[in-house]
């Protein structure tokens, strides 16, 4: 078809940039939550899982029960007991707030004072190779993951972030092994079969991708990212009736997610459904202004239902604000075929 071409591009490129969002929340992430290291587009769940990296919890030391209860006076606060942290869950809380703060070297150097304080707790290592995953620091990454492994070698989380760490750098078969690691330690640690099959997209394995984020959407059927991701796949597997109904179930689950209505876009040019890849474009518009793949695919889908006008329009936005020379290139071919000087 016309659009496969560019299309299935900006697809593999959407998939690229989800690989480098390991552990925070980015701006290519569908929902943008923070969850247990992931590939992918960041999801959080509300249920204690071993999917889930918590901060340390404060511990309460039993007051001891009074034999008679007294009277607070009208006036007098009510008593209240303070949590209290240990040092090192301290310099763990200092460093997640940090890292809130967008502060990384500073997380870096609270998990290293945790680690001095005891080396022989695994979880400090875990979130410094996290922080050091957003940095894009992935060798230090895993020889953290190594110290964690050598400290709780039965601990599936370890294995997931050093898969993450293997994985960004490109290292895919080590990163394959981790991740059915830790999926042999905790066969229900959903997003690990989501990291698998982002890998094996990266090795254009797209059934056995398939196969695992059928195992994502069943342990997680209210996430909408499972669905974008799964949608993915389908679309690389050219079945665009799997990857629309996909990427409908996202559409549902979060409305507002741009992302969602762009690739439910792209899906609908692939059917020749025109007029509602349209509608999708420009939903994605107005939830992301700055969404310059948008305004290209609509451009086009102009073009092909007689729209020039609007064409021409969305075309020289992309020609004026594309950041990268290829999609500028792009914008001005297909304006020069309308007559168009940029």
């Amino acid at each position: 078809m016309k659009f496969k071409t560019l299309s299935k591009l900006a697809l593999v490129l959407t998939l690229a940039s989800v690989l480098i969002a390991a552990c925070n929340g980015s701006p290519s992430s569908p929902v943008g939550q923070v969850t247990e290291i992931v590939i992918g587009p960041d999801a959080s769940t509300e249920v204690v899982s071993p999917t889930q990296v918590l901060p340390p919890t404060a511990t309460n030391t039993p007051a001891p029960t009074p034999t008679e209860t007294p009277t607070p006076l009208p006036d007098a606060p009510t008593p209240t007991i303070t949590p209290t942290l240990s040092p090192y869950d301290t310099f763990l809380m200092n460093a997640f707030q940090l890292i809130e703060q967008e502060n990384l070297d500073g997380a870096i150097a609270e998990f290293t004072k945790a680690i001095q304080l005891n080396p022989n707790e695994a979880e400090a290592y875990i979130q410094r190779a996290r922080t050091y995953i957003s940095m894009k620091k992935y060798d230090e990454a895993i020889t953290d993951c190594n110290f964690a492994i050598n400290v709780e070698p039965d601990n599936p989380r370890v294995y997931n972030t050093r898969g993450v760490a293997f994985a960004s750098k490109q290292s895919l078969a080590q990163a394959l092994l981790d991740f059915t690691k830790a999926l042999e330690l905790a066969p229900e640690f959903y997003d690990v079969y989501r990291n698998r099959a982002l890998t094996y997209v990266q090795q254009e394995l797209y059934d056995k991708a398939l196969e695992d984020m059928n195992s994502a959407v069943q342990g997680m059927p209210q996430n909408p990212e499972v669905y974008y991701e799964r949608g993915n796949v389908y679309f690389l597997l050219e079945d665009m009736d799997g990857a629309l109904a996909d990427y409908n179930q996202l559409v549902t689950l979060a409305p507002e997610n741009a992302l969602g209505h762009f690739q439910r876009g792209l899906t609908l040019l692939e059917l020749d459904r025109i007029d509602e890849a349209i509608v999708d474009f420009s939903k994605t518009i107005e939830l992301n202004p700055n969404f310059i793949e948008a305004y290209f695919y609509r451009g086009t889908a102009y073009i092909e239902t007689n729209q020039t006008d609007k064409a021409i329009e969305d075309l020289k936005y992309v020609y004026a604000n594309a950041q990268d020379a290829e999609t500028k290139l792009q914008a001005q071919q297909e304006l020069q075929k309308l007559g168009v000087n940029p």
